[in-house]
């Protein structure tokens, strides 16, 4: 026996030497075309380890460690090994497990004349060599341990690459790929515009939302087209005047999905769309005590799924009109959904009661992702526009409530409806959106970790496609088929993956320095506005106003600490003399107002303006006050004692020797904050 050891222990250190294997890579083991897969992307210990097609995921990575005993194999999404589970011998099933290290050694012995290929297997002095076997070659084979005497080539010879080709953490390019492979799948022309899938009411305008929310987080111009083709096709099935829609829910849906596509893109007819149908809607809806609203025309009771949009929706009709009484409509509503279907001490939301007169009776005290999702999102808007703290101490309430009890306990990943058919599926999209705005209301980057994580879940589980249906804790089906239910041309039973991932809100700074240029690409609000690359100034992108009044892009938590700041500088390209900007901190009330520029110069150029003193944390709103495209690619801010007025100066500096923000020397001096001896100086 121990000839045998010692001749294992030889073969490993020839492998080790001939064969590359390198410590820290990440491999994919396969079989054939199909490689291993922890099953459904789980992190639990024990969780078996299956043969599935390549999805280039992390699951279906292992990382290389070497030790004196073998090769240890790291899952690179769980971080947990692959080892059997149980003795180690003939018939063990092979998991994934927080193996000790003599439990997860194996010896990886090359196969002649096959390249990349070897046999995975342990030795025991009880038991001899055992091999890693997967037990067929079908989709979802499962792997045991088998007598090497026994094992048959087939299943036991593993193809063993390096590939080193995915990411460990939620990415942009995670983002991009799980909404481009959903546009792919569920995208179609139609006769008029384009529909998602099948096209609907409620769904569609759930998923017209969630490509608003790819917008809001990028600024792509794509979503844009995407959503005014969708609508084309929406109001040429369902027309401009949608009262005759009992639900009223729906038809709130479908205003927030036009309020929301106003505030960005500024199209006329989605404002007049969305005010019309809410006026209608809340008309015939608003027939209980204390603001709350029916649920359906003919039926009695009101909901939760009723209220919460609709306070939301007038938010967002009381921001774009200017009109006080969709604020005190979202207000009413507010507080009867609060006396009534909420527990404000825990931040829990009953879904539904009846109204016997004056009296209210809570029918149904299920709670959802989606009534927790416009509760939270009722409450920090209404604390935006109101500074009410009652507001704030609920949205964090509601937030919380949610994380504890609609999440695995372990994961934290949201573990509710888990189904792709019915009203249900779409839940969970609901929930991300209103998490991000509290996020970023809050300063609560935690919150945005915690989406990319269900985001980075949900994507271990998508098919070869790239597609994920809302059965999140599942792997979606190569097919699209559930049972006896198709989701090959239903988009809402794979659309809430694409609100997990458009609203992590990943690729850019959550805490920005004012004191550095603040690229546009790092916004957290947008209005009337996209991003596009502009290669005349840089290949970064820039953002692009349309010819609209008061557009803004906004930057949330610019830190200038203890470091006062007296100056902001700009660096735009205006298309024709006619436009000025304006800077605000913390709103767009009068009395935020910072700086205010003359009419911008054409073409690119920076542009410097004084400030009152400012400290500590703000936002920072960088506002079109007149009509005229502009471009705008970064802001700055400097402080007094960096700043020399090239007049006063009793060596001006020289282009030569002076550098802008960004490290770029420059040919000649304009107005602006320079680089010079490693100082910021003013040039005027």
């Amino acid at each position: 026996m121990l000839k045998r050891v010692s001749a294992i222990l030889i073969l490993l250190m020839a492998v080790r030497g001939l064969y590359a294997l390198n410590e820290g890579s990440q491999y994919r083991i396969s079989l054939g075309s199909r490689a291993l897969f922890v099953e459904n992307g789980s992190l639990a210990d024990g969780s078996n380890v299956l043969l599935w097609p390549d999805t280039k995921v992390a699951a279906q990575r292992w990382m290389l460690e070497v030790s004196d005993e073998g090769y240890s194999l790291l899952n690179v999404h769980s971080a947990k090994y692959l080892a059997p589970y149980g003795v180690r011998k003939a018939g063990t099933r092979v998991s994934q497990r927080s193996a000790s290290s003599s439990q997860r050694q194996w010896s990886l012995t090359p196969v002649e004349g096959e390249e990349d290929t070897y046999t995975i297997g342990m030795f025991t002095t009880a038991y001899g060599m055992v091999l890693m076997s997967a037990t067929g070659t079908e989709q979802g084979a499962r792997l045991e341990l088998v007598d090497e005497a026994d094992a048959d080539p087939s299943l036991t010879h593993w193809k063993v690459e390096e590939m080193n080709d995915v990411e460990t953490a939620f990415s942009e390019q995670m983002r991009d790929d799980i909404v481009d492979s959903f546009m792919k799948q569920y995208y179609h022309n139609a006769s008029t515009g384009h529909v998602l899938g099948g096209g609907g009411w409620w769904g569609d305008a759930e998923m017209f939302e969630t490509l608003l929310d790819a917008f809001e987080t990028t600024g792509d111009t794509k979503y844009k087209t995407y959503f005014d083709e969708l609508y084309k096709n929406f109001v040429s099935r369902n027309g401009t005047d949608w009262s005759g829609n009992s639900y009223n829910d729906d038809i709130t849906w479908m205003v927030l999905a036009c309020i929301r596509a106003y505030r960005f893109f500024g199209t006329g007819n989605y404002r007049a769309y969305a005010k019309a149908n809410f006026d209608k809607m809340y008309k015939r809806a608003q027939c209980y005590p204390a603001g709350m609203l029916r649920w359906c025309e003919g039926k009695d009771g009101t909901n939760s799924c009723i209220n919460g949009p609709a306070i939301v929706a007038a938010c967002y009709l009381f921001e774009a009109l200017g009109d006080s009484s969709y604020l005190e409509k979202a207000k009413a509503t507010y507080a009867g959904q609060r006396k009534y279907l909420f527990v404000p001490s825990s931040g829990r939301v009953y879904d539904s009661g009846v109204w016997s007169g004056n009296t209210f009776r809570v029918g149904n005290e299920w709670s959802s992702t989606y009534n927790q999702g416009t509760m939270l999102g009722a409450a920090i808007k209404l604390w935006r526009l109101t500074g009410d703290e009652q507001y704030l101490k609920d949205a964090r309430n509601v937030y919380q409530w949610s994380f504890q009890n609609l999440t695995d306990k372990s994961t934290r990943v949201i573990n509710v409806c888990q189904t792709v058919n019915g009203d249900l599926c779409g839940f969970k999209g609901i929930f991300m959106r209103y998490a991000r705005l509290f996020a970023e209301e809050d300063d609560r980057p935690d919150v945005l970790e915690w989406i990319a994580k269900n985001a980075f879940f949900a994507y271990q589980n998508r098919n070869s496609k790239g597609v994920i249906w809302s059965k999140w804790l599942t792997k979606t089906a190569e097919n699209l088929r559930d049972g006896d239910k198709n989701i090959t041309n239903d988009a809402f039973g794979a659309s809430t993956a694409v609100s997990a991932a458009a609203n992590a809100h990943v690729g850019t700074l959550y805490y920005k320095d004012a004191f550095s240029p603040i690229s546009v690409r790092d916004f957290n609000d947008i209005r009337y506005m996209q991003l596009t690359a502009d290669a005349t100034e840089t290949d970064d992108l820039v953002t692009t106003f349309a010819t609209k009044e008061d557009a803004y892009v906004c930057f949330k938590n610019v830190q200038f600490a203890e470091r006062e700041a007296t100056l902001v500088a700009f660096r735009a390209n205006a298309a024709n003399a006619t436009s000025r900007v304006t800077v605000y901190l913390d709103g767009l009330a009068p009395e935020c107002k910072v700086a205010e520029s003359d009419v911008l110069p054409e073409g690119w150029n920076t542009t410097t303006l004084p400030i009152p003193p400012t400290m500590g944390t703000h936002t920072v709103y960088w506002v079109v006050q007149r009509s005229g495209k502009v471009a705008f690619r970064a802001i700055w801010f400097g402080d007094a004692t960096a700043a020399r007025p090239l007049e006063s100066a009793n060596a001006a500096p020289q282009a030569s020797s002076c550098y802008d923000l960004e490290g770029h020397q420059l040919s000649e001096l304009h107005g602006g904050i320079v680089i010079m001896d490693g100082r910021k100086i003013l040039v005027r």
